[in-house]
């Protein structure tokens, strides 16, 4: 039996969750119903339907992975109470992505105020340049990360649950701390409390090995993709899919798989650690 069953507030997002997936495809299912039943379906209907619902058993798979992660956890796991916290980031992510007000913050059109004293603590976007959505994804997975270990994005302070140091934070040209970029992210550099990312593959399914163990994905890690200017971040779920801030003026936050997020680039995958290089 493992060791500990989903709390309260984590049962109500997964149900929030699971609700918002079956929302998001019923469309899609009434329009290729309705196309069927006046004799009217086209191969583009057929296309459409095929691909919402692929996403709605991706979707409900990766939910249901994630409780099994819970249900799996033993007292007596390596590195257990690391794994349960990394757990909880995941399950915050989808409260991100599940709450209509939460997904709203991180939207192309919001700008992301910042946060002093308390968990991510950075800067504002400033309003009028042609990056105001540029750190989002960034932000997103220090705020999903911080917000569980109780800690400041910044060079000094500690986490409040493990006492080591929190997450990395590196300056813009205009001399402002914001959290680790993902082209960091996704490259060999030594980063605080972030293992060395492990190449995953464009799909994020690779065989891969780090310090000579076989590694697997876990919900709660950190997934990054490296871009020419911009590369993009996110955090795993289950099954092959990531929790991220899309950028988009439409969605804020986006639930989909690691192979459409990657958009053909290697799949870097970093496992907060809670401290040290």
């Amino acid at each position: 039996m493992g060791l500990r069953k989903l709390k309260k507030k984590e049962k109500e997002t997964i149900n929030k969750t699971q609700q918002k997936i079956r929302k998001e495809y019923a469309p899609a299912m009434k329009k290729y119903n309705d196309a069927k039943k006046a004799g009217s379906l086209t191969d583009k209907d057929k296309k459409e339907y095929k691909e919402a619902t692929d996403l709605y058993k991706d979707r409900s798979k990766a939910v249901r992975e994630l409780k099994t992660s819970v249900d799996k956890l033993k007292e007596n796991d390596d590195d257990f109470d690391m794994k349960n916290k990394r757990i909880e980031v995941a399950i915050n992510a989808l409260t991100k992505w599940a709450d209509s007000d939460q997904d709203q913050s991180y939207r192309k059109d919001q700008r992301k105020e910042g946060v002093k004293g308390g968990p991510s603590a950075v800067p504002a976007e400033k309003p009028g340049e042609n990056n105001d959505n540029a750190y989002k994804c960034n932000r997103f997975v220090a705020d999903c990360i911080g917000e569980v270990f109780g800690f400041d994005v910044s060079e000094k302070r500690r986490s409040q649950a493990t006492g080591k140091e929190g997450y990395p934070l590196q300056k813009d040209e205009h001399g402002n701390n914001w959290p680790a970029q993902a082209n960091t992210l996704a490259t060999n550099e030594n980063l605080r409390s972030l293992i060395k990312p492990v190449n995953t593959g464009v799909d994020g399914k690779q065989p891969a090995v780090y310090k000579g163990k076989p590694f697997k994905t876990e919900a709660g890690d950190v997934v990054s993709f490296k871009g020419e200017r911009i590369g993009h971040t996110g955090i795993a779920v289950g099954n092959g899919m990531i929790i991220d801030a899309t950028g988009s003026s439409s969605t804020g936050v986006g639930f989909r798989p690691i192979s459409e997020a990657s958009q053909g680039r290697d799949t870097m995958v970093r496992r907060y650690i809670g401290g040290g290089k």
